[in-house]
């Protein structure tokens, strides 16, 4: 069994290796664990949204040692996220889960239409240092987003229902620099 501190110290070098990422490719973009007034943010602008999600439910569980929750920030935006993530890490199956994913960028910005990709990048940093093997997306919002992850990041319907996809970190490893390549994100 993975320690909870190999966990945490996981996150950390993932979000380091990120904004590595993201300073190499001259991205505005950084990320940083999701902190308690991020969280607000996002419970704040999510209820102006067209998909309200229940950031509320991350708050217990923002700083439990299984869970990895991250923020994307825009360097002229200031301390406001432009999308977030709350993630928990199965130890027993070394595997992550999404549970929630939501972009607040405006049309136009870096991280438009681009959120998934950027936290796949994030995800597999982690599980790169954990020896993680993939990540399911649980209960994506609506079908639109479940097509989006099916068809672009070729993730596969565990029940058949949409309610769990999942993909094989070794997969992705080759799937997302494509994706990011084909759309000019590198």
């Amino acid at each position: 069994m993975i320690s909870t501190v190999s966990v945490m110290v996981a996150a950390e070098i993932a979000i380091l290796e990120t904004n590595d990422y993201f300073l190499k490719t001259n991205s505005s973009l950084r990320v940083n664990r999701m902190s308690q007034e991020d969280l607000q943010w996002c419970m704040h602008i999510s209820r102006q949204s067209s998909f309200t999600l229940e950031w509320s439910n991350v708050g217990q569980d923002i700083d439990h040692y299984e869970h990895y929750n991250f923020c994307f920030k825009m360097f002229f935006n200031g301390e406001r996220p432009s999308g977030c993530c709350a993630c928990r890490y199965i130890p027993m199956e070394r595997k992550v889960v999404i549970e929630m994913l939501q972009s607040f960028a405006n049309e136009g910005d870096e991280l438009d239409g681009r959120m998934t990709a950027y936290t796949l990048v994030t995800l597999l940093y982690f599980l790169k240092e954990i020896s993680g093997l993939g990540i399911f997306i649980e209960n994506p919002v609506n079908e639109v987003i479940l097509q989006h992850y099916m068809r672009n990041f070729h993730f596969k319907d565990v029940f058949g229902d949409g309610s769990l996809l999942y993909k094989s970190a070794d997969d992705l490893a080759y799937l997302v620099p494509e994706w990011l390549e084909q759309n000019q994100c590198i």
